[in-house]
């Protein structure tokens, strides 16, 4: 047994449950939904050559066998946790992580077997929908700043949320002071330049960890199992975005991991259930507090593909091509002032397809609407994390224990260390 196990059946008060749900090698969904580059490259290219296509994905990293042989052992594990666990949070807390697990598995098994009413179904269980007053916020600011969906009538939507005021901002800078770094903020890092600033970080202080720009994909990768950080090769941008990149992947998503480690309850290591919307809020919170005052919530541009798509913003659902093609529009607004205009066309091909890619991924493309809704966390979530540090900063106090979202009593619970 290795020495981490060894600290879990000796310190754990989940070690039995933690350690059998360890043993269960289950498919992530963001990884069944991985799509080579030049798969990309070429399905953008048939795209842009025909305004009627709508892009094919296959997703090779989909093992519908071993998915079926994962269901059966949650399955029964589950059944086990709740005729066996005395201790109703705990048994509580695994039942609800099991569930989650579970339905993510049905999500991609439906996108294997083309199911995609099932998709539709599941999504908007594990999800839900959308916000009105977060479409409206993100469609008063399309029609003021750049007049696009100047058709959707003004007294319909309306801009009812809340900004952050400067006292919350400051003391949020104290309060979630996590893991930073220095970096130059007007200087260009290059993708070795930033391997290796992070990496001095990570020997330091978090040992077992290490970082690689062999990634040859568009986003940046933390696989947990393997301690890994993966950053796009041929990478160049600034020093202030190094920053928040580090504080949002390592100072926020590695660091909390790390020290749910430590924590009595282990599954707060790997996250309880529900906390993902939380969590990609909190570290979004971490970046813009790397800002001298609030500009801003997050998660902008998925949102806006999300309520376009789904039909949010006028009724009728899209497809990918049309979602595109809005998108592609909305970026060059964008981005014509600062470049141009061939670069700006360019770059918003670029950005629009990035965009479309992620919202559409595991469903269908040509069926308007067919999204994975995981990308709206983003944004609720950050606006969750806002008020309630606005509303109950006590709610932070072990903020970095663990992955949990402090706006659950039953997670805090958890946290606190508090078990029947």
């Amino acid at each position: 047994m290795s020495l981490r196990n060894d600290f879990i059946k000796n310190n754990a008060v989940d070690a039995r449950w933690f350690l059998q749900l360890k043993s269960i090698k289950r498919q992530l969904i963001l990884n069944s939904y991985s799509i080579l580059n030049p798969i990309q490259d070429l399905e953008m290219k048939k795209m842009l050559d025909s305004k009627a296509y709508n892009p094919v994905f296959e997703y090779s990293n989909i093992d519908i066998t071993s998915i079926r042989q994962e269901e059966v052992s949650l399955r029964n594990m589950r059944l086990q946790v709740l005729q066996e666990e005395a201790k109703e949070s705990i048994r509580d807390a695994y039942i609800n992580k099991l569930d989650e697990i579970l339905t993510e598995l049905q999500i991609i098994k439906s996108t294997q077997e083309k199911d995609y009413k099932t998709f539709d179904f599941l999504n908007n269980k594990l999800y839900g929908n959308l916000s009105k007053d977060i479409v409206s916020s993100i469609i008063t600011n399309l029609q003021n700043r750049y007049h696009l969906l100047q058709d959707v009538p003004r007294d319909i939507f309306v801009d009812s949320l809340e900004r952050v005021t400067q006292d919350t901002f400051n003391m949020a800078k104290v309060i979630l002071a996590g893991p930073d770094i220095y970096a130059e903020a007007d200087k260009i890092y290059s993708s070795n330049e930033i391997v290796s600033l992070w990496q001095e970080f990570l020997t330091k202080n978090m040992p077992g960890w290490s970082v690689s720009d062999n990634n040859s994909g568009h986003y940046m990768v933390v696989n947990s199992k393997e301690r890994m950080v993966s950053i796009p090769s041929n990478l160049h941008i600034s020093g202030s975005k190094v920053r928040k990149l580090f504080v949002h992947e390592i100072g926020t998503h590695v660091y909390r991991r790390e020290e749910g480690k430590k924590h009595p309850f282990q599954l707060l290591s790997i996250g309880l259930a529900r906390y993902s919307m939380a969590e990609e809020g909190l570290a979004i919170v971490r970046e813009q507090l790397c800002n001298g005052s609030f500009l801003n919530y997050g998660g902008h541009d998925k949102y806006l593909a999300l309520a376009y798509a789904g039909g949010y913003i006028d009724g009728e659902k899209k497809d990918f091509r049309t979602t595109f093609d809005f998108l592609q529009k909305y970026y060059f607004a964008r981005l014509v002032k600062k470049h141009h205009g061939e670069n700006a066309y360019h770059i918003s091909n670029k950005r629009a397809w990035g965009t479309c890619v992620r919202i559409f991924r595991g469903g269908n493309p040509s069926i308007p609407g067919s999204c994975l809704l995981k990308d709206k966390i983003y944004r609720e979530g950050n606006i969750h994390i806002w008020s309630l540090l606005e509303k109950s900063p006590e709610s932070f106090k072990n903020i970095y224990a663990g992955k949990f979202d402090p706006g659950s009593e039953k997670h805090l619970m958890l946290v606190n260390k508090r078990f029947d």
